[in-house]
């Protein structure tokens, strides 16, 4: 069984003493998954998945930055999904400053969390993935 690692870190500032690391909690999940798509939106293997080709048959719009957008909210969609599969368990890890603002998440599961099954994708909404952004998207991933 692999251990699966994720971190993903803001370009918020603040002191070392400041920080509070602890278990990344529901409210901020949507957040969690905006600093993960921007952290990893550019990333050579999600570009690969979000081919242009898909954002261009699935977009209005036909500029670059639309296959950057695109890809951004998919990966949004994507992580806010992967993060609450693992709610409940000691698996996703956040950092807050001291007010209470979320600055870095990431996602450690160690080999004692459950593996996620078919009905737990269901629960989630991972299935809805082929309608909301197509087939393409979805057999490269």
């Amino acid at each position: 069984r692999t251990t699966t690692i994720m971190c993903i870190v803001s370009n918020t500032t603040c002191d070392d003493n400041d920080l509070k690391l602890c278990i990344l909690s529901p409210q901020h999940l949507h957040k969690a998954a905006e600093l993960a798509a921007d952290a990893f939106g550019d990333n050579p293997l999600y570009a690969s998945i979000c081919k242009d080709d898909d954002v261009a048959s699935s977009s209005i719009l036909d500029d670059a930055s639309s296959s950057f957008r695109q890809r951004r909210r998919f990966l949004c969609w994507l992580f806010e999904r992967n993060f609450r599969l693992r709610l409940g368990t000691s698996a996703n890890k956040a950092l807050y400053n001291e007010n209470g603002e979320l600055i870095a998440c990431f996602m450690f599961v160690p080999p004692n969390v459950p593996d996620v099954g078919f009905l737990d994708m269901l629960r989630v909404g991972i299935l809805m993935a082929p309608i909301l952004f197509g087939w393409g998207v979805v057999k490269r991933f």
